[in-house]
Order: structure tokens, then sequence, then C-alpha cells
């Protein structure tokens, strides 16, 4: 998406909603690669609340950038 509003000219910026998603992905990586080993007799509960809220920012980010972008996306409309 980034690539195609470029060659229209316009710039997409960063939104930290895209930052945050982006962190929450690298605390759901860690979360459940070393859950089990800091916690033996877990449940994975932290990794499964880690993956619905880095679900939730991805799907928040998205809709972001589709509703900002949109016009750029569908130039017919």
């Amino acid at each position: 998406m980034r690539m195609i509003v470029g060659s229209k000219g316009k710039v997409v910026a960063a939104e930290s909603s895209g930052k945050i998603k982006t962190f929450s992905q690298i605390v759901f990586v860690i979360s459940a690669l070393t859950e089990d080993l800091i916690f033996p007799d877990c449940t994975y509960i932290i990794s499964y609340i880690t993956l619905a809220f880095m679900t939730l920012m991805t799907v928040i980010s998205g809709v972001i950038y589709f509703r900002r972008y949109y016009e750029y996306l569908m130039p017919d409309r």
C-alpha cells in the first residue's frame, strides 16, 4: 500500500498505531518463546493475551491506514 500511494506523490507517514502494532508483535514473540521457560507450569495465558492484543492492534492499524489512504487505492471513486 505504501508503494501504491507513494507512486501517486503522497507520502505515507508512520502512524503511532503502527508503532504500537510492531511493539505488540515483538512482545508476543518474546512471550511465546519464553513463557514456558519462565513459568514451567503455565497455561500460556500471557501468550494468549499478547496474541489478542497484537491481533487487535494489527486490525486497528490496518483500518486506520485504509481509511486514510483509500482514495489513492481506488481512484475511480
